[in-house]
């Protein structure tokens, strides 16, 4: 089987398509589109296939998207991305009819035998976007995501309260048993979605995407941990127990926090116990070893430094100023063990909660684990946000597989101490009437 032609076609407002055909008669059809500047993406596609598609065998589907990918001197955009999803959706179509099966069960198989779906409102126009909600609502959908950001905002903070109304307005023309979720498009700074969010809260988003750039990894876990921080004051966490070294949490607010596996910003002397701050000593470092301020290290993709043909026995390491013993940052290092007051400390705090939160771990490492089993033991509902399995996954009431700054976002909704499900959230989550154990318990 051979491809013979790839076709596109512009569907109108942001949604394209396309589709590759083969010398066997059957065709795969795939969703190309970017918001914007669709014809761009089809563009793309045309100038993919006619290259590197048209002749081959539509099989080796990663096979093709490594080419494709390779075919790009500088890194792929949203445009040139998008264009490889579509190639990527089409070939996969070609495979499942080719052999006879749903392109699913190519993937690992079914999780759910129902889906949830929401409609996007404004696409077309961003005019009176509360009736296009409501023409929605009466067409039987139970969430729907916009662009909250007016056409042409004020200067910032005037665009916070304008904003604002436009939420305003959309929740109170469909009621508290829709969903709404805000999705502007990476077009806030850090400050300004902090504010933002913060008003917006009343208004029980199902979820906030995108609010900062993506690409900017540290401020959208700062935007993270600043919902964790609100939570921390409305008195609803006992206890932040972090296996992170960053102090970010503390950055973003919170103060109940226990630092399980150390703190990056000191240093800790094996002899006396004494601190000292990280950059202190990093001073210390390049005042006992200037000649290594000069060399060019690559870093690692663990965060080390990767210096080749240097001898390390020139290296000074300086001693602790009032004992003479080792230096070593204040962390707990692989093999090592987590101080047995600071364990205490964090079981103490969770004999005093009413249930465990897991955020954005796997629980892989015993550390964190063993407070799964001890909240199992004790009776206590356990929760999971984040994408993939967890060593705890047995000991689960709740598993949300979803962005953590979302599912944060989501959390802030509840003003209460007790939250309880939205009429149209219990509806999402709740198994259809053919789910098997499995679909029951894995999706969110």
């Amino acid at each position: 089987m051979r491809i013979t032609g790839v076709r596109t076609a512009y569907l109108g407002g942001s949604s394209a398509c396309l589709r590759v055909d083969t010398d066997s008669g059957i065709s795969g059809y795939g969703e190309a589109a970017v918001e914007t500047v669709p014809e761009a993406v089809l563009v793309t596609v045309q100038r993919l296939a006619a290259r590197y598609l048209i002749g081959q065998d539509p099989m080796p589907i990663e096979l093709h998207r490594r080419r494709l990918q390779d075919a790009f001197w500088y890194h792929a955009d949203a445009v040139v991305s998008s264009a490889l999803t579509g190639v990527d959706h089409a070939l996969w179509d070609i495979k499942g009819k080719a052999l006879g099966v749903p392109v699913y069960q190519l993937l690992g198989g079914p999780v759910r035998d129902r889906v949830r779906v929401y409609r996007w409102i404004g696409e077309q126009s961003r005019d009176n976007l509360p009736e296009q909600a409501r023409q929605r609502v009466a067409e039987g959908i139970t969430a729907i995501k916009f662009c909250p950001t007016p056409n042409d905002p004020s200067p910032y903070p005037r665009c916070v309260n304008e904003t604002r109304e436009i939420v305003r307005q959309v929740r109170a023309a469909v009621g508290d048993d829709v969903d709404l979720m805000l999705d502007p498009a990476s077009r806030w700074k850090l400050a300004e979605a902090r504010h933002l969010l913060a008003e917006l809260e009343e208004f029980r988003p199902l979820f906030v995407e995108d609010f900062i750039s993506p690409y900017y990894l540290p401020a959208v876990e700062k935007l993270a941990a600043a919902s964790r921080a609100a939570l921390e004051r409305r008195g609803q966490v006992e206890m932040l127990l972090t296996q992170n070294v960053d102090r970010l949490h503390q950055a973003a607010g919170s103060e109940a926090v226990i630092d399980l596996h150390g703190r990056l910003d000191q240093i800790r002397c094996l002899g006396c116990e004494l601190r000292l701050p990280r950059q202190e000593f990093q001073q210390w470092l390049g005042e006992l070893n200037g000649d290594w301020l000069q060399l060019d290290a690559a870093t690692a993709p663990d965060g080390d430094a990767d210096l080749e043909g240097v001898d390390f026995m020139s290296f000074r390491v300086p001693d602790c100023p009032r004992c003479g013993a080792l230096l070593k940052p204040d962390v707990v290092f692989f093999g090592e063990h987590v101080p047995g007051a600071r364990v205490e400390r964090a079981f103490a705090h969770l004999g005093r909660a009413d249930a465990l939160l897991v955020v954005g771990s796997s629980l892989m490492v015993y550390s964190g684990f063993r407070f799964a089993q001890a909240a199992a033991r004790a009776g206590l509902p356990i929760a999971a946000l984040g994408y993939g399995r967890t060593r705890a996954d047995d000991l689960l009431a709740l598993k949300v597989e979803a962005s953590c700054a979302q599912a944060l976002a989501f959390l802030l909704e509840y003003p209460g101490a007790a939250p309880a499900l939205t009429p149209a959230l219990a509806e999402a989550v709740a198994p259809g009437p053919g789910a098997s154990a499995d679909a029951r318990s894995s999706g969110s």
